[in-house]
């Protein structure tokens, strides 16, 4: 491709493929300008600055791009994945929708997730957003399935994928569509020459090691080896110019094509196990579960009433009284919420509307508390002040805090049972146990004859008694 630059020396080349190339730059009485190897990906916008050297054509200025080049002329936050790394990485189930977790801020989902033919989009959250704010594009056409949440139109082959391109921030408003970010696919296409390739991934459950859940299952059947699985993965991906000899497209620079076809074949036997009961037990003994070594748990186990959770004891006089009991108990603590001294009055002279407005703080507020009879002091008044007329206070805002609050709640409750599914429950319930005097909140009006001062307290303790009759 030629083109001409401007009165200021400015060019450009637009609708490019990616690729590697190489920008030359000449004009009579300056040596030739070469810069190779400039890697393209896509919707990339790079610059290439050109410094041309008085002197011959003859002479050539060559300058080698070894690193990918800085865009400049754009604040988006991506990374894109080139085919060679796509080739040399070691992707589980050869999906290539999960490189997308190489771009940090990309989460959820599994790299190692064995999904070779799933149409999953990854359900992933991008920098913190929902799973379903992305848009996944396969040369730049939408891929994400709108009535089916999650999914892709189709799953990507990784041989026929040149490059994967993660846009989480600030990309571009031409690419609209998602809020979270975009996954860009862009497929190979055929080149000058003739290349392809031809493969097959085998998987065999003797290659594999055991799972977890049939290792310790105890049966030996289910503990020597993985469940039964047998996977081949085969296909071939050629590509090169279209070309009749004599009649079109004899120096293979107008048209080209790429075909990629895959099978897999996949036999697998998933286990499922569980747990029933033994023919005592289906007769009513459970005396078996005592044994520690009992195929159940592993160890000794008593079994309990399902309808009061409460260990099966004697049906006497005895069992009915000190059987039974349960207590429960709650703790709760809570810091004390932050205020500022603050009054009504417009001192700074805002304007109607303007609310409370900030004093000033002189000195530090704080005091050690006494002990409470009708009030206590929370903070030292005189280390607040009246700002002039016209200006704003200095205080810091919230700088100050309320007392905690705490308290322990305690019940005691006993389950009567009587026949069949009747019972009666007796429950004692005391609230703040411990009696502990919870402040309320400090006075933080200035004006007010009780400023910086704690005139009231909750939550003495209180007992209830109660009574349930169940059926």
């Amino acid at each position: 491709m030629r083109t001409v630059t401007n009165a200021t020396g400015f060019f450009t080349f637009s609708d490019l493929p990616v690729g590697s190339y190489t920008v030359t730059v000449q004009l009579s009485g300056f040596r030739r300008f070469v810069q190779t190897n400039i890697k393209l990906s896509a919707a990339a916008q790079l610059s290439v600055d050109a410094q041309l050297e008085v002197g011959n054509l003859n002479e050539t200025v060559e300058v080698k791009a070894s690193t990918s080049a800085v865009q400049t002329g754009t604040a988006q936050v991506a990374r894109t994945v080139d085919s060679r790394q796509i080739q040399e990485l070691t992707l589980n189930g050869r999906n290539p929708i999960f490189l997308a977790l190489l771009k940090p801020g990309v989460r959820g989902g599994l790299m190692g997730s064995f999904a070779p033919d799933s149409v999953t989009n990854g359900s992933f959250s991008i920098n913190g957003a929902r799973d379903d704010e992305y848009v996944v594009m396969v040369d730049g056409a939408v891929a994400t399935r709108t009535r089916s949440s999650g999914s892709m139109l189709g799953s990507q082959d990784v041989e026929t994928v040149e490059e994967v391109q993660i846009l989480t921030a600030n990309y571009r408003a031409e690419y609209g569509r998602s809020s979270a970010g975009q996954i860009r696919f862009v497929t190979k296409s055929g080149t000058r020459e003739f290349h392809g390739d031809a493969l097959e991934n085998y998987r065999n459950a003797s290659l594999d090691a055991n799972s977890w859940i049939r290792n310790r299952s105890g049966d030996p059947r289910l503990s020597k080896g993985p469940d039964p699985f047998s996977f081949h993965q085969v296909g071939f991906h050629p590509g090169g110019p279209l070309v009749i000899p004599g009649l079109f497209n004899a120096d293979r620079t107008k048209m080209f094509f790429f075909w990629g076809e895959e099978w897999n074949r996949r036999r697998d036997t998933q286990t499922s196990t569980a747990v029933v009961p033994t023919a005592a037990m289906r007769g009513g003994d459970f005396g078996e579960l005592l044994n520690p070594a009992n195929l159940f748990f592993g160890r000794a186990r008593v079994i309990v009433d399902p309808l009061t959770g409460q260990l099966f004891r004697g049906s006497g006089t005895l069992a009915r009284i000190f059987g039974n009991w349960d207590v429960s108990s709650i703790y709760q603590y809570q810091s004390g919420g932050p205020f500022s001294i603050r009054s009504n009055d417009d001192f700074a002279g805002v304007g109607p509307g303007s609310g409370a407005q900030f004093w000033n703080q002189i000195a530090d507020p704080h005091v050690p508390q006494g002990a409470f009879t009708d009030s206590v002091v929370w903070f030292d008044k005189n280390a607040f002040a009246r700002p002039a007329s016209g200006t704003f206070g200095t205080q810091t805002r919230n700088g100050l805090r309320n007392p905690p609050f705490w308290t322990t709640d305690f019940g005691l409750r006993k389950t009567i049972p009587l026949r069949d599914q009747q019972r009666i429950q007796l429950r004692l319930e005391t609230f703040n146990l411990l009696n502990h005097p919870n402040w309320g909140g400090a006075n933080s009006n200035p004006t007010s004859g009780s400023f910086g001062l704690i005139t009231g307290k909750t939550g003495e303790r209180r007992i209830q008694l109660a009574a349930k009759y169940m059926f």
